[in-house]
């Protein structure tokens, strides 16, 4: 079967546009890994400090607080959320 240029074109532009898509979701999963390891080793500094019992509240790194708040945070949310589904779900079997 044979293509014209036209059909050619198309096929390698579309070859093209996967593989930059690959490259992209690539490089997408290395921040997120690279985020993480340092979230990650955050953490385990703060956890060495508290250990150590060298770590009071005014002398936390500001991003280490942050993330602790937004970890309760959300955990809060999660909390209040199943706490207002379950009683959603009683109030639907009393109908």
């Amino acid at each position: 079967m044979m293509m014209n240029s036209r059909e050619v074109w198309n096929a390698e532009t579309l070859k093209i546009s996967e593989l930059c898509e690959k490259s992209s979701q690539m490089v997408i999963r290395e921040n997120n890994q690279m985020r993480r390891q340092e979230q990650l080793e955050q953490l385990v500094e703060l956890r060495r400090q508290e250990k150590s019992g060298s770590t009071e509240k005014k002398n936390l790194d500001p991003a280490i607080k942050r993330r602790r708040y937004q970890m309760s945070s959300s955990c809060e949310k999660k909390t209040i959320s199943a706490g207002t589904q379950s009683l959603y779900q009683l109030e639907r079997r009393k109908d």
